[in-house]
């Protein structure tokens, strides 16, 4: 007997809408804090209202062989053992169980979803311009609908409100019936739209047309005229928020597809040897590696890059400590000692996405099972000296979980990640005909897997995903037109 969910009627239900609306901050809110609790958990609560099913092995099986990989890995190869980690295998077992148990109930409501995130949303965006305008008399109008980059309010960067916004676009894009009246509907889209106009990212720009192609490829012969026109609507969307600011997004693609781009390069032996024993003679300390300057040194800094020098015979160094005039072969030291390429596309975000490729390509050579669960920044520690980068700057970035999901699943799952990508290629060739659930749970994957990711437990990655197993799992539920 297929089980059959009808569509929401917005009829209330108290225990049905509070977890609902837990989920709705933990997926749209996760970069908030609370009294500094992360808002990104509280639908570990919803533990205490479900009623929880009795375990299915086969739905639980890939959390358990994440757990298990974990453990043997830290074992092996004696990674230290605290109580962030067992608390994160803890969180990992909690979600699983709270997702197979109530995944029909999210499926259900996702309107709700998006009319908790909309509200919430336009309620934080004018608190904050009603205390802004009342401290400041400067302050931005075009900051009422974010300015997230600027402000670090509500979002951290436009890109983490891309990550949550998209699928919520899609779903309002595709879906045929409107959850509220026509009117009302019409005018959440055309909100969201107006706020993504003021936070552009290329995270936005590249996200829509990701999700666009995978739709014309996998879905536009199963798709209504409907839904073909929406998604019309929101590719000329990508089309207009592309010519706003296509001087940002076409920088971040400069010399990015040249094959020296990705190549590992190696110091010359020679310059490698002399570097240590000027290094060494003179005791100098790693201070060059710590400090936050930019690629155009300002031999002012001379002195202080060698602040720690203990030798009164300076002659060896490639460096005239009285002088304020940068040489050329200063200025190489300075850069091969950092391991900096200027040929290297000139964008912060591009430099840190081509960093971490080559942190994952490095330690799947020397890992191929990986190096476990969340440890993406002992790889990144371990081979980041072993990378030329175009910015100082970006050896410090996104060590904790790389530029996406992809290259942290990789890294950290190693020859197994192939599992992770067969699920998720699994479910995009899934021929369902209610795209719009389809689509909403597809782009909070593909965006974090591919453009920009911050970790599984953010940007609702770990959540969705299951969701996604229980759906592939559950053969007696039908997603159909108009039902599951």
């Amino acid at each position: 007997m297929k089980l059959k969910l009808e569509y929401l009627t917005f009829k209330f239900n108290k225990k049905s809408d509070l977890i609902i609306f837990l989920f709705s901050l933990s997926i749209f809110f996760w970069g908030l804090e609370v009294l500094n609790f992360e808002l990104r958990f509280l639908y570990l609560f919803s533990i205490f209202i479900i009623s929880l099913k009795t375990i299915d092995w086969k739905k639980i099986s890939l959390p358990i062989f994440i757990i298990i990989h974990s453990i043997f890995l830290t074992y092996y190869m004696g990674f230290e053992k605290n109580n962030n980690y067992i608390l994160q295998l803890a969180i990992i077992l909690i979600t699983s169980q709270i997702i197979f148990s109530s995944h029909e109930l999210i499926l259900k409501n996702i309107d709700k979803l998006i009319l908790n995130y909309f509200l919430i949303l336009i309620i934080l965006l004018l608190g904050y311009f009603l205390i802004k305008i009342n401290n400041s008399n400067t302050y931005d109008f075009k900051c009422f609908f974010g300015c997230f980059s600027q402000s670090r309010v509500i979002y951290d960067e436009n890109s983490h409100f891309a990550i949550s916004v998209i699928p919520a676009l899609f779903y309002l894009f595709i879906k045929q019936k409107n959850f509220l009246n026509l009117y009302t509907h019409n005018i959440i889209k055309v909100c969201f739209l107006v706020i993504c106009l003021f936070n552009f990212s290329t995270t936005l720009f590249l996200g829509l047309i990701l999700m666009i192609i995978i739709f014309f490829v996998f879905d536009w012969r199963n798709s209504t005229n409907y839904q073909k026109k929406g998604i019309f609507i929101l590719f000329l969307f990508s089309i207009l928020i592309f010519m706003f600011n296509h001087q940002d997004t076409l920088a971040r693609f400069n010399n990015l597809f040249k094959f020296d781009t990705f190549k590992i390069k190696k110091l010359n032996k020679s310059s490698e040897k002399q570097m240590k024993q000027i290094v060494l003679k003179n005791n100098i300390d790693y201070i060059v590696n710590k400090i936050k300057i930019g690629n155009d040194i300002n031999l002012n800094s001379k002195k202080f890059l060698f602040a720690n020098s203990s030798s009164n015979n300076q002659k060896d160094l490639p460096f005239n400590l009285n002088d304020h005039i940068e040489t050329e072969g200063e200025r190489e030291f300075i850069l091969k000692r950092n391991r900096i390429d200027e040929n290297l596309p000139d964008n912060m975000s591009t430099d840190v996405l081509i960093k971490s490729l080559k942190i994952s390509y490095l330690s799947i050579k020397k890992y191929p099972l990986g190096v476990g669960l969340n440890n993406y920044h002992l790889a990144h520690d371990e081979f980041i000296d072993q990378i030329y980068t175009r910015y100082k700057l970006t050896k410090i970035f996104n060590k904790e979980d790389g530029s996406n999901n992809f290259v942290k699943i990789l890294t950290e799952f190693g020859i197994f990640s192939l599992l992770f990508l067969f699920v998720i290629f699994k479910f995009i060739f899934n021929k369902s005909q209610n795209l719009e659930i389809k689509y909403f749970l597809l782009s909070f994957i593909l965006v974090q897997m591919f453009l920009r990711g911050a970790g599984y437990f953010n940007g609702a990655f770990f959540i969705i995903f299951l969701v996604i197993i229980s759906l592939l799992k559950e053969k007696n539920i039908k997603i159909d037109k108009g039902k599951l």
